[in-house]
């Protein structure tokens, strides 16, 4: 169980929370490498990613994985950090949440959308996707990262949120764009969280 924020204050949070509802998806930047830094992390688009479609320098070569996570790290650090204090400490954090997205998630994974309103929950449906061109990309053109959700649904369609005074600590939002749910009392939040989603 994962833990995902929309997009960065700085990009119109409700626009992006919306077409995730509306389209079924959820995304992830990659902190503008492909698109303002011109970095070929994936050589191809529209497909599921995998070894084959990433990028040279970005290769594994043992294959243990899908990208080689410490060369995004350094490529992270010299091109979307290289004005921080500790560029490789930003990184570092970034390549955690690009490495949970591509990598950690499956299909199956429940996650907790943190919403304008309030945490949505939903179950991921598809392999990631770099897809360079989607419907998010009209808000932030970094979030090229995808993967098709099921959010929870009101009855009327709309998301079913629920407002973080209704989840436990283990379930509130974090400033990383997601993390892993890993509390040694996660299975009491989720367990609380099915509770709250069966009053509805």
């Amino acid at each position: 169980m994962f833990r995902l924020n929309v997009a960065h204050p700085s990009i119109e949070v409700g626009e992006v929370a919306d077409t995730w509802a509306e389209h079924g998806i959820a995304t992830i930047s990659d902190w503008g490498l492909t698109k303002k830094h011109n970095v070929e992390l994936f050589t191809e688009a529209d497909v599921p990613i995998t070894e084959d479609v990433v990028g040279g320098e970005f290769q594994v070569e043992f294959g243990a994985g899908v990208i080689d996570w410490d060369a995004l790290r350094d490529t992270l650090a010299e091109e979307s950090y290289a004005d921080k204090e500790n560029p490789k400490r930003h990184a570092g954090q970034a390549k955690g949440s690009i490495r949970r997205f591509v990598d950690e998630y499956d299909v199956g994974t429940m996650i907790l959308g943190n919403f304008p309103e309030g945490q949505v929950p939903g179950i991921v449906t598809s392999e990631c996707y770099y897809r360079p061109e989607n419907p998010v990309t009209d808000y932030d053109q970094n979030h090229v990262l995808v993967r098709e959700v099921e959010w929870a649904r009101e009855e009327n369609g709309g998301p079913l949120t629920i407002s973080d005074e209704a989840l436990p600590d283990a379930l509130q939002p974090r400033r990383q764009s997601t993390t892993r749910v890993k509390e040694p009392q996660q299975l009491i939040a989720i367990a609380r969280l099915m509770e709250v989603l069966m009053k509805e």
